[in-house]
């Protein structure tokens, strides 16, 4: 995802071809609901154990988001874009502010400070993906 995302400023992090590759596969693993999960987008195996939460995320979602905006590889991904932008609006606690992200290390008790380190990344994704989407 980061490639993709610095694909615009540096070309040569990857071909056309990758990119409009990867581009197709983010495509295919968005969700009916707009979002994305990070257990998609990984094999990931927590420390712990633990099975990985698979429910869309604010930190999946909005990194999508935002590379996708930043993306100019011949990609005509308006549409899942704006998928994505309305998970976004729709997911937002309203109570906080913040955008739910899970750990991909363990699971984390949610009492526990150190639990929103995720939430607060997939916060800035989303407003950044968000913000993006003004201009």
């Amino acid at each position: 995802m980061a490639a993709l995302w610095a694909y615009e400023w540096f070309p040569e992090v990857m071909t056309k071809a990758q990119c409009q590759k990867l581009i197709a596969e983010l495509t295919a693993k968005q969700r009916k609901d707009g979002g994305w999960s990070m257990a998609d987008l990984g094999t990931w195996v927590r420390r712990d154990g633990t099975p990985i939460e698979t429910r869309p995320d604010g930190y999946a979602t909005g990194l999508t988001v935002l590379a996708l905006e930043e993306t100019h590889c011949n990609c005509s991904c308006g549409v899942i874009k704006a998928r994505g932008l309305d998970w976004l609006v729709s997911n937002q606690n309203p109570e906080t502010g913040a955008w739910p992200a899970w750990s991909l290390n363990k699971n984390r008790d949610a009492e526990n400070p150190v639990s929103l380190f995720m939430s607060d990344a997939a916060t800035g994704y989303a407003v950044a993906a968000l913000e993006g989407a003004k201009r």
